[in-house]
């Protein structure tokens, strides 16, 4: 896994942050807050981002396709050359990178279980890109490659940055994500309920559903019975019960699940998913 930056991913998420600050309309993947002196980048925002550029930066779509635009584009920005040099002078990222990289839980990490798992090559395939300016993550494939936008954030009681979410099970999750999409096509979810009804997934329900099932299942075998635990019940609190619900479905079935295949076709025979008749 390569941990990395990407100043298109810093840029254009500080410029999101700053647009709907401004306006009084932040949304849950904006950070609650940030420890880091903004306010050289903030004079940079106002005095090169115009409102023609806002308006466009919001057509761009939410955090996900955020993501997406700038692994598959160059920002266009009249201001760009400036925010490019201020995120290439970011004092900030030395710290960032070695709190992260300090994480325990990447020891027991095992690539090469997750390689056949997904039936994916991913030695120097995955790319993490840090930023403090979301508050979650997302997960795409371009090509052969898998990148993850991972939101960081200051955890004052350990004064060290830690990634928004367990680290281990988050990069899985985001990982899962453009392999369930593939596997989802014309097939939908049995079950009802999938989600609470939170705006952000309601376009992939389902796929949100299975990628949380498959995070707790792959990192339970890095992390052991007690993340295993916590994890469920962490999502019963979140009023994402159908994970559960799954894994109660499967039983002792879900120790025969040795790649991403055999887990869609185990949820098909059990009646969890169906294939779309067209």
């Amino acid at each position: 896994m390569i941990f990395d930056f990407n100043n298109d991913i810093d840029i254009i998420y500080a410029l999101d942050y700053f647009i709907k600050k401004d306006s009084n309309t932040l949304k849950v993947y904006n950070p609650k807050n940030i420890n880091i002196d903004l306010t050289e980048l903030y004079n940079l925002y106002i005095k090169y981002v115009d409102e023609k550029e806002k308006e466009e930066l919001n057509l761009i779509g939410d955090f996900s396709n955020k993501a997406r635009y700038v692994v598959n584009n160059k920002l266009n920005l009249k201001g760009y050359d400036k925010f490019n040099n201020y995120f290439n002078n970011f004092a900030e990222r030395e710290k960032i990178k070695g709190d992260i990289l300090s994480n325990p839980g990447l020891k027991s990490f095992d690539l090469d279980y997750l390689q056949k798992f997904y039936k994916e090559k991913l030695y120097n395939k995955i790319f993490i890109y840090m930023t403090p300016f979301v508050s979650g993550a997302f997960g795409l494939k371009k090509d052969d490659c898998f990148y993850i936008v991972l939101g960081i954030k200051f955890n004052y009681e350990k004064n060290k940055y830690t990634s928004c979410g367990t680290l281990v099970p988050k990069i899985i999750h985001e990982l899962s994500h453009p392999l369930a999409e593939e596997h989802l096509k014309n097939i939908s979810c049995v079950l009802e309920n999938n989600l609470l009804n939170v705006n952000c997934y309601d376009e992939n329900q389902t796929e949100e559903l299975l990628v949380r099932v498959l995070e707790i299942f792959l990192s339970s075998k890095f992390l052991g019975k007690d993340y295993y635990q916590w994890a469920l019940a962490e999502q019963d609190s979140f009023g994402f019960t159908n994970v559960r619900k799954i894994f109660d479905l499967l039983g002792d079935e879900i120790n025969d699940i040795n790649s991403v295949d055999d887990f869609f076709e185990l949820l098909l025979k059990n009646d969890i998913l169906e294939t779309n008749n067209s």
